[in-house]
């Protein structure tokens, strides 16, 4: 392969950043679209916080992302190859993964816990919003299901594809920074981003997008059909209700008992799961390597060359204005 200068290498780069910044558009644009739909055909199901939510996503996977896939797949790539990753390296894999996700998403509380000091109200996390409103087959259908297969696909297959060529932490960062961005809030931005970031390592190795689709649909599950178990449960209602009365208390834990027991499983899993990710990051930290690309971006350019340019920053911009919202916005 030639090489390339590096203005013809920014000028890739703010290609791919404005079409992902236009799909982002085109997705408010039918997601707006669709709802106007809807309040005039079926007002009444607009109350419904499952049907908001499945039209939202179906219209951004169902429309919006396969415009999204349709330009980038115009964009040059190149094929990465096809390694085999063993059942034992997957679960391997899915330790640290999730142990990344919790040990990450703990610096994402402490943040928006400092700015909600700074701000006098606590930050709004949309994700408890959606939590508290969703079915649990709704959101194992959208977030186990349709989010992990949409997500690795646009920003790990068809990005990756596209930008290892420059280097396998290149691709793998900007994967991470775009994935996580996308999120549009601040409370899932920094485990996105290491999410991302790890995943992106995954596929590079293997050039496969199963395994990441899995790991993606692993952590999803774990981080959102418990929760809606335990806040679709009455006991949480009935302990709120309670005051502080240390015997209705008690009865209340008899009366739920195995309900109680269940989330002490989970609980203690979660913490086992934790603690074995720790000890392979520290078996395995140091094997982490990336390879270089068929085309070099020198060193002290790449940041200028890859997100200083019209496209990434149209995209970063947006994105980051959605993020400054949320943390503005109240309760």
């Amino acid at each position: 392969m030639e090489r390339e200068t590096l203005q013809q290498t920014k000028k890739f780069f703010s290609r791919l950043g404005g079409i992902y910044f236009c799909g982002t558009l085109i997705t408010f644009a039918i997601q707006f679209v669709v709802f106007k739909i809807l309040h005039n055909v079926v007002p009444q199901m607009m109350k419904n916080h499952d049907f908001v939510m499945l039209a939202s996503s179906l219209a951004m996977y169902l429309l919006a992302m396969p415009m999204l896939a349709f330009m980038i797949q115009r964009m040059p790539r190149e094929v990465l190859p096809k390694h085999k990753m063993s059942v034992g390296k997957w679960i391997t894999a899915f330790f640290m993964c999730y142990t990344l996700v919790y040990v990450t998403n703990l610096v994402g509380i402490f943040t928006t816990g400092i700015l909600g000091l700074l701000k006098g109200e606590a930050v709004r996390n949309p994700i408890q919003d959606i939590a508290a409103g969703l079915s649990p087959l709704n959101t194992f259908f959208l977030m186990v299901v349709c989010a992990p297969i949409v997500e690795e696909y646009m920003f790990r297959k068809l990005l990756i594809d596209r930008t290892a060529r420059y280097g396998e932490k290149t691709a793998m960062l900007l994967s991470g920074l775009m994935f996580a961005l996308f999120h549009g809030n601040l409370n899932q931005f920094v485990y996105a981003f290491a999410l991302g970031v790890f995943f992106g390592f995954i596929y590079v190795k293997t050039g496969k997008l199963i395994y990441t689709i899995a790991l993606h649909a692993a952590v999803n599950f774990m981080g959102s059909i418990p929760l809606i178990l335990l806040l679709n449960t009455e006991i949480l209602n009935e302990i709120n209700n309670l005051e502080g009365n240390t015997t209705e208390m008690m009865n209340l834990f008899v009366q739920h008992s195995s309900e109680l027991l269940l989330f002490l499983l989970y609980s203690i899993g979660v913490f086992v799961i934790v603690i074995v990710g720790i000890v392979f990051w520290a078996l395995h930290f140091k094997k982490i390597k990336c390879a270089p690309g068929t085309v070099t971006i020198p060193k002290g350019q790449r940041f200028k060359t890859v997100i200083l340019n019209v496209g990434m920053i149209l995209y970063s911009l947006f994105w980051c204005v959605q993020i400054v919202r949320q943390i503005l916005e109240t309760q």
